[in-house]
């Protein structure tokens, strides 16, 4: 029983995550070190203890910028965010095709294995 739950759970993440990312580049898979309020209205910076290894829009490395008033997402993405730094689990963040505010700017996260 388990394994179907998690079956059917993976399922259901691989078709939110898939739906959510058409057109924009994965990122490497990370540890958060800390969560904050942006200093402008309506957003989150998320900082994470590893360099991307993958950068070819040259954003800030270590810094990802969640903006709420554009992601119907983000409550979501922020409680698995906070799940993810409390529990040491590492993360893959799905962000947008070009950086903002010289950020990343993320459209869904994963936490992976």
């Amino acid at each position: 029983m388990k394994l179907i739950s998690r079956f059917l759970s993976s399922i259901f993440m691989f078709s939110v995550v898939s739906s959510a990312v058409a057109g924009t580049k994965i990122q490497t898979d990370f540890t958060i070190k800390d969560i904050e309020t942006a200093w402008g209205k309506n957003g989150y910076v998320i900082r994470v203890n590893e360099v991307a290894s993958q950068n070819p829009l040259g954003c800030n490395q270590t810094g990802f910028r969640l903006k709420t008033e554009d992601n119907s997402m983000h409550n979501e993405i922020l409680s698995i965010a906070l799940s993810a730094m409390h529990t040491g689990s590492r993360v893959r963040f799905y962000v947008e095709d070009s950086c903002r505010e010289n950020r990343h700017m993320i459209i869904a996260i994963q936490i992976v294995k």
